[in-house]
């Protein structure tokens, strides 16, 4: 904060302004967004198979949404598609990621 006259009813509203400010966030928490990290055999899989995996769920989901499409008609094909391509896999590398992070933000949170 830069003001010319430290003394002048403005810069006290304002500083008074900046503390209270200070003191509400001092014991904000924000949500912590997670920063997956995969191991080798995880990427390369990620890499090879993700877009086989979400293509068709993109697909199936704008079907759904323009109304070409039923959820509940398609919905044991659209499982078994990306069941086929290796979904249950990746979901497991991300639970193990998501997990690891859990894991490093217990250690390093300072609580």
């Amino acid at each position: 904060m830069i003001v010319d006259d430290e003394t002048s009813a403005q810069a006290k509203v304002m500083t008074r302004d900046v503390k209270e400010r200070k003191s509400k966030l001092a014991n904000f928490k924000s949500a912590q967004v997670p920063d997956l990290r995969y191991d080798e055999d995880a990427l390369t899989f990620i890499q090879a198979q993700g877009r086989s995996i979400r293509d068709p769920m993109e697909n199936h989901r704008r079907a759904i949404i323009k109304g070409e499409s039923n959820i509940d008609a398609i919905w044991s094909t659209y499982t078994n598609e990306i069941i086929t391509y290796g979904a249950n896999k990746y979901a497991k590398f991300a639970e193990e990621a998501y997990s690891s992070f859990q894991d490093w933000l217990a250690q390093n949170s300072g609580e």
